[in-house]
């Protein structure tokens, strides 16, 4: 027979003593290592936090030394272990790591004028925990600060302006100055930095091969100017340049424009003020007029003939005749879209569009107008939730459990759900309110003798879900059904 020699008692105590005394550590009877890791962060020289990111660093880019950890047991041969890390803490969302290497990596791009911290401010805390697979009852962590820093930011080109011989909108007869004079319009372009302080507006003459650096007349913030001092009946050519506090941005696409003659008036627009405004209902029908005609007057006998034109002129029809603007087959305008127009850190948050109407007599005489177009709010229903399911709370005859799926919301966020049953399919409805896409009805105890008004052991109940929004409550959907678990009571003695 086979017999089997184990440590007796004052054995084992000698064994640990004498491993004390080495200096060795033993494992615990649970497999637990003595040595945790242990982080030694080193911050990036010239930097506010312990890592720094550019703004606009687009996603995948790693930003700075890995947050990486210690530990004496990794990579020995009795207890080689493998690190492995995790992202945590307040801004966690808006940043990636490599679970290796503890990398922290870009997920989106961030703005350093819009601070999209928790803190509201451009230094971001993250927190980095690592695990070596063997310590237990012990969390390693790492607070992490990454700032984010400013990067010069120039406003973008502008779109070609409009360059026309109209005279000034401040109702005054100008018919001689027109003719030595030019209207220039245009619309303020995407800028992402700070605000707009300020345009150049430089011209020539056609026959001119190059700009002249004397033909720079810098404005202010209006998108609109007037160049006087030219030649009657002339064709010249225009180009803008937006400026910020952080500098000059790109010139514009020439715009090409006429003075006008000396025995013409120019046409001018009825609606006064530099710019005007046009409103369209979202989700608006194909076809429909988008607020009245942008219209002009004129003293000419011959029809004036309009143009549309400017950044957003391809997403709307136009009628040339009666200078009407429509709405076009295949867009969508939608109010709580906020970037369908041009980015401007200044513009209000809500979807607007950029056209410009010309209008022309014919006789060398024309006038421009700026025209935003506001996608006006209408209450949208949320939609009806999909995918109704109802299933018995597991260990529990008195109460439901329901998920669904979020109904295609085209309006705004959806704020809570209405989830109302009956027994059967008759009686009065109960409603229950969640704010998620499950919820569970009479989450109560099993106790069948409280006399509340939970559900029943064993019955058949239908269940409807509704979506709502801040403004408006949608549809209930279909009728889901399902049934509680019947009663386990405990057994008793006859």
């Amino acid at each position: 027979m086979k017999t089997t020699t184990s440590l007796t008692t004052p054995a084992i105590v000698v064994a640990f003593a004498f491993a004390a005394l080495l200096g060795i550590t033993l494992l615990s009877p649970g497999g637990v290592y003595a040595a945790v890791p242990t982080f030694s962060l080193v911050s990036d020289t010239d930097c506010s936090g312990d890592r720094c990111v550019e703004e606009n660093t687009p996603p995948g880019v790693n930003i700075g030394d890995p947050i990486s950890a210690t530990d004496t047991d990794e990579n020995t041969e009795e207890f080689g272990n493998t690190l492995t890390y995790k992202l945590g803490g307040e801004d966690a969302a808006s940043f990636e790591i490599d679970p290796l290497t503890g990398q922290l990596i870009t997920k989106a791009p961030l703005n350093f004028e819009a601070p999209g911290s928790e803190a509201g401010t451009n230094n971001y805390s993250v927190t980095v925990t690592v695990d070596d697979g063997e310590t237990r009852d012990t969390t390693v962590t790492q607070v992490v600060t990454i700032s984010v820093t400013d990067v010069d930011e120039l406003p973008a080109a502008p779109v070609a302006p409009m360059v026309v011989s109209g005279q000034d909108d401040d109702g005054t007869d100008n018919t001689n100055e027109s003719t030595m004079t030019l209207k220039v319009v245009w619309h303020a372009p995407d800028n992402t930095g700070p605000e707009i302080t300020g345009y150049e507006v430089e011209y020539k003459k056609t026959t001119e091969t190059s700009f002249d650096d004397s033909n720079i007349a810098q404005t202010g913030t209006v998108a609109v100017a007037t160049i006087s001092g030219l030649a009657e009946d002339t064709r010249y050519q225009v180009r803008v340049r937006a400026t910020n506090d952080e500098g000059t941005g790109p010139w514009s696409l020439v715009g090409t424009g006429s003075t006008n003659k000396g025995d013409n008036k120019p046409p001018t627009f009825i609606d006064s003020g530099v710019f005007i405004t046009r409103d369209v209902d979202e989700n608006e029908e194909v076809g429909a007029d988008v607020g009245r005609p942008v219209a002009a007057t004129d003293d000419g006998v011959l029809p004036l003939i309009y143009r549309l034109e400017g950044p957003d002129a391809d997403l709307f029809d136009f009628n040339p005749s009666l200078s009407q603007i429509r709405t076009k087959r295949g867009v969508t305008y939608n109010h709580e879209d906020p970037a369908c127009g041009y980015i401007d850190t200044a513009s209000p948050t809500k979807c607007t569009y950029y056209v410009t109407v010309t209008a022309f007599d014919g006789r060398g005489g024309s006038d421009a107008k700026a025209v935003q177009i506001e996608v006006d709010d209408v209450p949208e229903d949320p939609g009806v939730p999909r995918r109704i399911t109802v299933r018995a709370t597991e260990k529990s005859s008195r109460s439901l459990d329901v998920s669904w799926q979020e109904p295609e919301n085209m309006g705004p966020p959806i704020a809570g759900y209405d989830v109302r049953y009956r027994q059967g399919s008759s009686g009065t409805f109960t409603t229950v309110v969640a704010t998620d896409t499950t919820t569970t009805i009479a989450p109560m105890d099993d106790n069948l003798d409280d006399g509340d008004d939970r559900l029943t052991p064993g019955a058949s109940y239908e269940v409807y879900v509704r979506a709502k929004t801040d403004g408006l409550d949608g549809q209930f959907s279909g009728r889901a059904l399902g049934r509680t678990s019947v009663a386990n009571r405990q057994p008793k003695f006859n």
